[in-house]
């Protein structure tokens, strides 16, 4: 991921050689109790669904309606 902060150019890289480790609720309980980090972070990759184009709008005025069912593939979400 690349992003610009302050005028200067960020990148983060995943570590391919990286082994996760999940951690039990008594693991960071403890972990917490001995201060052993200021910070936890659970960063995930999600897929969201959009919503379609016919729940979108309240209402849909019918010649653009006509318009959306006869191209579908022009009004696909990229």
């Amino acid at each position: 991921m690349k992003f610009s902060h302050n005028g200067r150019l960020v990148e983060f890289q995943g570590d391919i050689n990286f082994v996760q480790h999940l951690i039990t609720p008594p693991q960071l309980r403890h972990s917490i109790r001995k201060d052993d980090a200021s910070a936890y972070f659970h960063i995930f990759v999600t897929q969201t669904e959009l919503p379609s184009t016919r729940t979108h709008f309240h209402h849909i005025p019918p010649e653009i309606q006509t318009l959306i069912d006869q191209f579908p593939a022009l009004f696909h979400q990229p």
